[in-house]
């Protein structure tokens, strides 16, 4: 069969990224509407049937786990499609290895493979687009790669300026209205943040803070900014304090006045996972905005995640006076309270271990008759 008789059933492929930041400031579109108005321009002057439509927006090109062009690779692997159009190869990927091996199974499945701004037709064997295809995936992770370290020098100056770049203010702070990378004090929430930090000086554990926020009805920071800004509150249904809410307001040295980056770090351009960084590795801009509590406070409370222990109150709810500050001489270990008494319900105070000597020769003789007869047994 020609390829002028072959029915096509085409597909289009749309794609879009940050990694386009630099074509719009250009003027350029590349937006996923005017590339599927391409592309669907360009399947009605061929005179095939509808196309099937698959795009990808808001996701990189170095990485094929997206979506839409996995639901394109399937409709080919089904026979559901035997023709794919792209506005450009850079649409396709900006991974030079995936791409040639995704591009290498498509034209073992017998599809047709066209981009339009490099005028690549696979019908074409003596396509010259065709022979400098690995050059274009080349060309378009190079580009990638450059964009990634253009905005890693843009966020490193931004660091060293001190400047708050995420999208959402920490709670306890609102955004400048006048200057949107500023942070001011909103008066209701830092006040919350100001009893935190109060409890945990007084040794209370993060659930016990998490508690008593809970039992007043207090929002959490999540369920705070839902309210405020009107927003939904996708990170939990619950509108509860946990440990862990309570953990990232101590530990944050926002609080104090400081903007801190560099806090995770993806792996490379590639790949976009992020890795927590350790606290050593972060950057740190002092007094940038006005601070809810006082570094010296906020610096107690963070050095107490080293020192203090596992927290244990007593029947009365007092915590010791000396916990997290005794350890053990040999293993570092913090030391607990404990006590060698109890109670019988007469009121009389009965001790457990009436001497060290008399507590080491009652855990011994047993163990050691213990150990004989096992002994006999296995004798026998």
């Amino acid at each position: 069969m020609t390829q002028e008789a072959k029915k096509w059933c085409p597909a289009i492929y749309a794609r879009l990224s940050n990694e386009d930041v630099e074509n719009k400031k250009k003027g350029v579109s590349v937006s996923i509407a005017h590339q599927l108005d391409i592309l669907k321009g360009f399947v009605k002057e061929k005179g095939w049937q509808s196309p099937k439509v698959f795009y990808d927006d808001d996701r990189t090109g170095t990485n094929f786990d997206r979506k839409g062009f996995q639901d394109m690779y399937s409709a080919a692997k089904n026979g559901e499609i035997n023709v794919i159009v792209i506005k450009d190869t850079s649409r396709f990927g900006r991974n030079w290895v995936q791409s040639g091996v995704y591009f290498e199974s498509i034209e073992e499945m017998g599809i047709r493979f066209i981009s339009i701004q490099e005028n690549l037709d696979t019908a074409d064997p003596q396509c010259p687009a065709l022979k400098m295809l690995p050059f274009y995936f080349i060309f378009n992770e190079w580009h990638s790669q450059t964009t990634s370290e253009k905005i890693r020098a843009v966020f490193s100056k931004q660091n060293e300026q001190g400047v708050y770049r995420a999208c959402q203010s920490p709670y306890g702070y609102e955004k400048d209205p006048n200057n949107r990378h500023r942070l001011v004090i909103d008066p209701f929430s830092a006040s919350v943040v100001r009893r935190i930090f109060e409890m945990r000086l007084q040794k209370m554990s993060y659930g016990s803070i998490a508690t008593i926020l809970n039992n007043e009805g207090l929002s959490s920071p999540s369920g705070y900014n839902a309210e405020k800004y009107g927003i939904e509150n996708k990170k939990t249904r619950i509108n509860k304090w946990s440990i862990n809410s309570v953990l990232g307001i101590v530990n944050n040295p926002v609080y104090c006045g400081d903007v801190a980056h560099n806090k995770h770090k993806s792996v490379s351009y590639k790949q976009q996972k992020a890795i927590r960084q350790p606290f050593e590795k972060w950057n740190i801009s002092r007094d940038m905005h006005e601070p809810i509590v006082s570094r010296e406070n906020w610096q107690k409370c963070f050095d107490m995640k080293e020192t203090l222990g596992r927290i244990r109150k007593a029947k009365d709810g007092d915590v010791s006076t000396f916990t997290g500050l005794l350890v053990c001489s040999s293993c570092d270990y913090k030391l607990g309270k404990f006590n060698s008494w109890y109670k019988l319900r007469s009121g009389e105070k009965k001790f457990r271990f009436p001497t060290i000597a008399v507590f080491t020769q009652q855990r011994a003789k047993p163990l050691a008759r213990h150990t004989t007869s096992r002994k006999k047994t296995s004798t026998q």
